[in-house]
């Protein structure tokens, strides 16, 4: 048997000596030493605050399993693009679509806070429509500025349906639990955040056959 060239000891002894640099080390560009050289730590990568990629891949599921369900609920083919994701604050999302909609507040356990879901008025009208088995198309508005009851319990039913979507879409991230809290046909009356907050406005649309409409989450 070959006896060996080094001990353990010895072998322990030149691997010490050649981390801490006592023992030099020759490669084919002379003699190297060990050391510790100074790193300077660049500045981060700058972030694009506005740029949410899980969060659109989220709302892409959200429209595909939407469409299925709303077409079912109309029975007529419905197709929903997840259209714009913006942030803006509360105030201005607020100017911005204080039109007449249909609000569902809610809260959605385990994350915080209170979530806003808009249904556009003509949306709503349209979702009427295909409901009594019209074919959704452009919807004449009344002249008084409101929804009537059978507008009312449609959008409720739609609205039903899109948290329900959501909590499916959402599962392979978190168990969210939507709920909702309350739901109003006027904005101004809508507390879900601070004016001067920075929301996240997701839109959708909605489109029965040549004609679209909008909701959004925020």
């Amino acid at each position: 048997m070959t006896e060996k060239v080094l001990s353990d000891e010895e072998k322990e002894a030149l691997l010490e000596g050649v981390s801490n640099g006592a023992v030099e080390v020759h490669g084919s560009g002379g003699p190297s030493y060990a050391s510790v050289k100074p790193f300077e730590i660049g500045p981060r990568s700058r972030i694009v605050s506005d740029s949410f990629p899980r969060l659109q891949l989220l709302d892409y599921q959200l429209a595909d399993e939407l469409a299925d369900h709303t077409s079912t609920m109309v029975q007529k083919d419905v197709k929903v693009l997840a259209a714009e994701l913006e942030v803006i604050t509360y105030s201005e999302f607020v100017q911005k679509h204080g039109e007449l909609n249909y609000a569902v507040t809610f809260v959605a356990p385990p994350m915080d806070g209170r979530a806003l879901l808009t249904i556009e008025a003509p949306l709503v009208r349209q979702l009427v429509e295909c409901f009594f088995g019209g074919e959704g198309g452009e919807v004449t508005a009344p002249s008084e500025n409101a929804l009537t009851d059978g507008e009312l319990s449609v959008a409720r039913l739609f609205s039903n349906i899109f948290l329900s979507t959501l909590k499916e879409s959402a599962v392979a991230i978190c168990d969210l639990s939507p709920e909702p809290i309350a739901a109003h046909t006027n904005l101004d009356l809508v507390e879900v955040s601070a004016g001067s907050d920075r929301v996240i406005s997701n839109e959708f649309e909605i489109a029965f056959g040549g004609h679209h409409s909008t909701c959004r989450l925020m």
